[in-house]
């Protein structure tokens, strides 16, 4: 039999547990708030149109947010890149949409964002995994709700993000489920 005065340390630790705010993996975002979708472009001039570098290789921001390492995971069933965030999106600044020749669109570029965060994926990994030539088509920063930092790429089904956490995941998704 345990002192009273131990009994009440441990009921007040048991009850400070419970306080305390836990940040889950795989949260869903469905929270009722919208995520921000802000048009924040690089102030660099347009690239030449057959130049090499009008084509801006595929993961830098993600390289530069954190280094590649080893690492992999695999899923029984797909999950969407939201979930794999890991927290609720703020706000996503796009940083280049596109080619970079034409000035992009608002709401094509938020349906885009929208588009990759719902598109799914079996396995990840925390480095490029794929042998073919990428090219970013979208390059864009995200913040959390507690104003957290982060990265998102996305070119075709390639995309490589920064969880919550701040590792940097690589993945090659399919298209989310077309909803009536």
């Amino acid at each position: 039999m345990l002192p009273n005065w131990r009994r009440g340390i441990y009921a007040m630790l048991a009850l400070a547990a419970l306080t305390v705010p836990i940040a889950r993996v795989g949260y869903p975002q469905g929270k009722s708030k919208e995520t921000k979708v802000v048009l924040d472009l690089d102030k660099t001039p347009p690239p030449e149109k057959d130049s090499i570098a009008a084509t801006e290789s595929f993961g830098k921001t993600c390289s530069a947010f954190a280094p590649p390492r080893d690492g992999y995971r695999n899923f029984d069933d797909p999950v969407s890149i939201e979930d794999l965030v890991g927290a609720p999106i703020e706000t996503i600044r796009i940083r280049r949409y596109g080619d970079g020749k034409d000035k992009p669109d608002k709401e094509e570029a938020r349906k885009q964002v929208e588009k990759v965060l719902k598109s799914e994926t079996t396995e990840e990994s925390r480095y490029e995994p794929w042998d073919e030539a990428v090219y970013a088509n979208l390059v864009a920063k995200t913040e959390f709700f507690d104003h957290t930092k982060g990265v998102l790429e996305a070119s075709g089904p390639h995309v490589c993000f920064s969880d919550y956490s701040g590792l940097v995941w690589w993945v090659r998704t399919t298209p989310p489920p077309e909803t009536k």
